[in-house]
């Protein structure tokens, strides 16, 4: 075990007891026993957005979608902690910790780029009575002009399947109100892990 912020692979792979060369696509479950080694992070799974070198084996998954699924240790001081970023960049191994910019947790910045408009309530769809302490992050989030009281299918497909932040502190309530009525299946397991952690229901 270690609570160091390890920088060298091969220790990374002596610590963990896995070699360098079967991290190519083991990057989530590199990520897990990092931490459980005692790497100072929580393991995270999403979309790397950075660009990907050609002599990757990644590369034409980025080049059709423009991100590759990925998995990364994210640092209490927001950083990210990466043991497996060379095989996205074309480099030797190495242990990239910086920015986070080019990575996505639960793959959030493309769903919301494809999320499109709320959609209109449909009393025809199953419904959902709203809490009246929820009601005004569920209508600021579906672009109600007034309170929402009821939801219906459609839209709380919609709502569980948007980013957290859309939902700003209320998102544990709101997830938790999800679990309350059996529909916590709805919200992507990266979020439901991010925003609620080891409580999957």
């Amino acid at each position: 075990m270690t609570d160091a912020l390890i920088l060298d692979v091969e220790e990374l792979a002596k610590l963990i007891g896995c070699p360098v060369d079967a991290w190519n696509e083991n990057c989530y479950n590199i990520a897990v026993e990092a931490v459980n080694h005692g790497i100072p992070g929580v393991p995270r799974y999403g979309h790397y957005l950075g660009e990907v070198h050609p002599d990757s084996m990644f590369y034409t998954r980025w080049r059709s979608a423009h991100f590759v699924q990925h998995g990364w240790v994210a640092l209490q001081d927001e950083r990210v902690w990466d043991p497996t970023r060379w095989t996205l960049d074309g480099s030797d191994p190495y242990i990239y910790v910086g920015n986070a910019a080019d990575y996505d947790v639960g793959g959030n910045k493309v769903r919301t780029a494809m999320m499109g408009h709320p959609p209109e309530f449909d009393a025809s769809q199953k419904t959902l009575q709203v809490p009246v302490s929820l009601s005004p992050v569920i209508s600021t989030a579906l672009q109600a002009p007034t309170d929402v009281t009821q939801v219906s299918f459609h839209q709380l497909h919609w709502l569980a399947n948007n980013a957290p932040e859309v939902f700003g502190p209320s998102i544990r309530l709101v997830y938790a109100w999800l679990k309350t009525n059996n529909l916590n299946a709805l919200v992507p397991i990266d979020n439901w892990r991010l925003i609620m952690g080891d409580d999957d229901g």
